[in-house]
């Protein structure tokens, strides 16, 4: 039986120390908070149920970082403004979405427009999202079933490709490219 630090651990499934040893305290495994614990490799399968989406989410959002640190560093249209990211995507999904958000924005250096709190009249979101989308260089479009029924978002990434923007899909749920996006 093999054993693994926890500190790989938290590293490999991108989770917080305390998050772990909360999880696998819970479960009998009567671990201590230190990153330098090692637990037995049986615990693995139950970490994975847990917190494998995470980990899948993870890294989904490094592959993205590294396409977006690649296009940013061909040279910027626009190298003064700070939100050259826009982000598309369902508010069903916002939790998620904002996770991936914070680690794309720590890992690329740069900021992303987001509507996180919503833009009130019709007409003033319109001018908003048209605005923000104008400025940018690049669409990530957060692809999931939510995203893929959502007006908004159909509207939103239609209006990039009509920019001619780079439009980068995310897919959040299932494993490939569908819908409308692939018409």
């Amino acid at each position: 039986m093999a054993e693994i630090r926890l500190a790989k651990i938290t590293k490999q499934y991108s989770i917080g120390l305390g998050k772990l040893v909360g999880f696998l305290n819970g479960i009998g495994a009567n671990v201590e908070l230190n990153p330098n614990v090692k637990i037995s490799d049986e615990y693995l399968p139950a970490i994975e149920e847990k917190f494998g989406e995470e980990r899948k989410l993870k890294e989904a959002a490094d592959v993205v970082t590294i396409k977006l640190k690649e296009i940013i560093s061909k040279g910027s249209k626009n190298p003064v403004h700070d939100e050259r990211i826009f982000i598309s995507y369902s508010r069903k999904d916002k939790d998620l979405v904002l996770s991936i958000v914070d680690h794309i924005q720590k890992a690329v250096g740069v900021k992303c427009w987001i509507d996180e709190k919503g833009i009130e009249s019709g007409e003033q979101f319109k001018d908003v999202i048209m605005a923000a989308i104008d400025k940018c260089e690049i669409v990530i479009f957060m692809m999931s079933e939510n995203s893929l029924k959502s007006s908004f978002a159909k509207k939103e990434v239609n209006y990039a490709d009509h920019m001619k923007k780079r439009i980068v899909p995310v897919i959040l749920d299932g494993d490939e490219l569908r819908g409308w996006f692939v018409f």
